[in-house]
């Protein structure tokens, strides 16, 4: 039973690699989404810690411990960064979803090809056992759910694998126990 069940979840991992390496023929589009999709990541991320010293340096003028003209410029400065960070970050994402549309799309037209290939080689007998808004449905939706994957499930899943991993980082870097404590309803959720 276990062996079935494992070649069970390896069959479902076959077309998704048949998929992906479709849509690796398009290695230039591919880099440039995934290389704007770490960019947008790591931006994003960028963000929170550039708020957090704003807000710190705004609690230094408030308190008119320090060289107040400093901290102004300091805050000037820290606004220009979150500025151009949420400005680099919206062109980042901007470019990974446009590049992964169209790896998905050129992936999609390849497979519609194939797919009217196939039926015009299947016998008459085929075509009289097999109604035809199934193929129809095969023809478009389910290719079309192919498509959309790259953007909605590949992109997305390094977008959030960033996030996740180098967001945890972060946060054992500041606090271990209040990380501890954020993520404690992790295994909640996978549950």
């Amino acid at each position: 039973i276990q062996s079935r069940d494992r070649s069970t979840v390896w069959a479902g991992v076959g077309p998704v690699l048949r998929i992906l390496r479709m849509g690796f023929g398009f290695p230039v589009r591919m880099t440039i989404a995934i290389a704007s999709t770490i960019m947008a990541a790591v931006l994003q991320l960028l963000l929170p810690q550039y708020l957090g010293k704003a807000v710190d340096t705004v609690h230094t003028i408030l308190s008119k411990v320090t060289d107040q003209e400093a901290a102004k410029r300091e805050l000037l400065q820290l606004a220009g960064l979150i500025l151009l960070a949420g400005i680099l970050r919206g062109l980042a994402m901007m470019i990974h979803s446009q590049q992964a549309e169209v790896v998905g799309q050129s992936v999609g037209y390849r497979l519609r090809m194939d797919f009217y290939d196939k039926i015009q080689r299947l016998s008459y007998g085929f075509h009289d056992s097999v109604h035809t808004g199934e193929l129809i449905t095969r023809g478009m939706l389910d290719v079309e759910s192919v498509a959309s994957s790259f953007n909605r499930g590949f992109i997305k899943s390094i977008w959030i694998f960033i996030l996740i991993s180098w967001g945890t980082f972060l946060l054992i870097r500041t606090d271990p126990v209040l990380t501890i404590a954020a993520l404690s309803f992790i295994p909640l959720v996978i549950w």
